[in-house]
């Protein structure tokens, strides 16, 4: 058969003069699956027309896993949610997908040994990779979790299925994960054997729990100085000035010193 125009919208024009003995075939096609979906055909001028029967398109075989990683940018100790999806090659998800056997976690781009899988089903290597058991699939979607104690990104997750033995797979975006809150302060001096009338030039830098500097840290607040093992008080022979490039101290001439807000830079202070 000849004469049928695809109109790119669904629907389909046959030419005039284009049956034959009554009849005409056509084959249509669905990279969606879907339906059931009906075909009506209706003649131009007389408006007589039929309509099929209902015709369903199932998804094909697995080709490969959508990987979406939520949320993207996180602290360093939280949770990304990583949402598995089998799809075939036309991209529509398989709902009776489910694996029989371990599927590949891994990672690109982080600390292994800082990065932890979780979820039903999962095993932690301890390297930054895991494994999720076979069966742990629900409508052809998996869900696992990933944490990362160490601030730095972008890290994108892979997912590798073994069951065909063509390593079918399916890699996430990037994901960031920042330093956490304002943890503790180390202070480092930059001797410490000066002599008597010397200084020794103190750095304090701003962590967060999991040991990441939090180069963003500004003091919100006051920062106070304190010494133990020197002689305090009034007259105190200790006396504080603020590093090259920095200011907001305050010599309380007790042994003491006040760092005022926002006197950080980078989360350090010298």
């Amino acid at each position: 058969f000849a004469g049928l125009t695809d109109n790119a919208t669904g629907t389909a024009s046959i030419a005039a003069s284009s049956f034959s003995g009554g009849i005409y075939t056509f084959d249509v096609t669905d990279t969606a699956a879907e339906g059931p979906v009906t075909f009506t055909a209706t003649e131009s001028v007389l408006t007589k027309s039929g309509t099929s029967a209902g015709v369903t398109w199932s998804p094909d075989v697995i080709a490969s896993f959508s990987v979406v990683a939520s949320p993207g940018s996180l602290s360093a100790g939280e949770n990304t949610t990583i949402t598995i999806t089998a799809k075939d090659t036309n991209g529509n998800t398989i709902t009776t997908y489910d694996n029989t056997a371990d599927i590949d976690l891994t990672q690109s781009g982080g600390t292994g040994g800082s990065i932890t899988w979780s979820g039903t089903g999962v095993t932690d290597l301890g390297t930054g990779s895991g494994t999720l058991a076979g069966g742990n699939f629900s409508n052809g979607v998996a869900v696992v979790y990933v944490n990362d104690t160490v601030a730095e990104g972008p890290i994108t997750f892979t997912v590798t299925e073994n069951d065909s033995g063509l390593s079918r797979t399916g890699t996430s975006g990037g994901v960031t994960w920042s330093p956490g809150a304002l943890a503790y302060y180390t202070l480092t001096p930059d001797t410490t054997s000066p002599t008597a009338g010397n200084a020794s030039s103190i750095t304090i830098r701003a962590y967060d729990s999991y040991n990441n500097q939090i180069t963003t840290y500004n003091n919100a607040n006051q920062v106070d100085i304190t010494q133990s093992g020197g002689t305090g008080g009034a007259g105190s022979p200790i006396s504080y000035a603020a590093g090259g490039g920095f200011a907001g101290l305050t010599d309380n001439a007790t042994g003491t010193a006040s760092i005022a807000a926002s006197s950080f830079s980078g989360g350090i202070y010298t």
